[in-house]
């Protein structure tokens, strides 16, 4: 593979962060309100922290999505073709989570100076770097009809290979503060997922929801059918990923790369478990 020039973002703000190439086991729920688990950590005083996970068959959607479908009257699924949906924190649309789609997460304490743009380019640089390695180039942008569509995509070729979005929780992370508070980043990379069944899932789910089908599988592609992805999969990106930020930290940034989470973050997300849960969320709301 070829070298790739590391351009620095956020990452050398800190000089010492976590890289989590998790392994532990858990139900779906307990996967998704892990992200917040973490951010609850570093708002504490952990370590930003670089998470790369991988989560069980299921549709993962915004609070958004389940407004949306409120001010329809009707209730929000459960599932949807046999796919548990389950709600995230963060922003943006539905997103499909399997064996074949890769997680990321970028946790950092709530600081100054630090924009949205900003946020995003520290989240997606590590995928952008691997995938440039194997010789695809992959740009921010807009792609119509695409799953969880919006300016910070990431683009191959013209068709969405990653959907990204961000949650800011709290306050200022400076000491002494009674709130201090945490930015989450997360993003999703097709790499071993069909898009026409994928479109399927999501069409329907919004069918059920809004009365439309916005999706278009042309729109989005994966990893594996682009020339030279054959044979990829979730496990090989994640090491390469993991070994290319290892390799690409300067001397002046320590990174303690680790396969778990803290007993203490595990426990917070079997906690956090059940407000994924779309009608939980729905039943709290003022209904329309």
């Amino acid at each position: 593979m070829k070298q790739v020039e590391w351009d620095d973002t956020l990452w050398s703000r800190w000089p010492t962060w976590r890289l989590v190439v998790e392994e532990q086991p858990g139900t779906i729920e307990e996967k998704v309100a892990r992200d917040q688990a973490v951010g609850r950590k570093v708002a504490a005083g952990g370590p930003p922290t670089f998470r790369l996970w991988v989560n069980d068959p299921c549709l993962v959607v915004s609070r958004r999505d389940i407004v949306q479908g409120l001010r329809r009257g009707g209730d929000p699924p459960r599932e949807v073709d046999g796919l548990p949906i389950r709600v995230r924190s963060s922003g943006g649309t539905a997103v499909p989570h399997g064996p074949g789609a890769l997680q990321f997460s970028l946790v950092i304490p709530r600081v100054d100076r630090v924009g949205i743009e900003e946020v995003y380019r520290a989240l997606c640089r590590p995928v952008q770097a691997v995938l440039s390695q194997r010789g695809w180039r992959a740009e921010f942008g807009h792609v119509a009809g695409a799953f969880c569509d919006g300016a910070h995509n990431l683009v191959v070729n013209g068709r969405k290979i990653a959907g990204t979005s961000q949650s800011w929780k709290g306050g200022l992370a400076v000491p002494g503060s009674r709130n201090r508070g945490y930015i989450l980043a997360h993003g999703t990379l097709w790499v071993r997922v069909d898009p026409e069944q994928a479109a399927d899932w999501l069409n329907d789910f919004y069918e059920r929801t809004t009365g439309e089908r916005p999706i278009r599988a042309r729109s989005s592609t994966s990893l594996h059918l682009l020339p030279g992805g054959e044979g990829l999969d979730v496990r090989q990106v994640i090491a390469e990923t993991a070994n290319l930020l290892e390799s690409t930290m300067g001397p002046q940034v320590k990174l303690e790369r680790v396969r778990a989470l803290t007993d203490e973050e595990i426990s917070w997300g079997r906690e956090g478990a059940s407000e994924t849960d779309p009608r939980r969320l729905a039943y709290g709301m003022d209904r329309p």
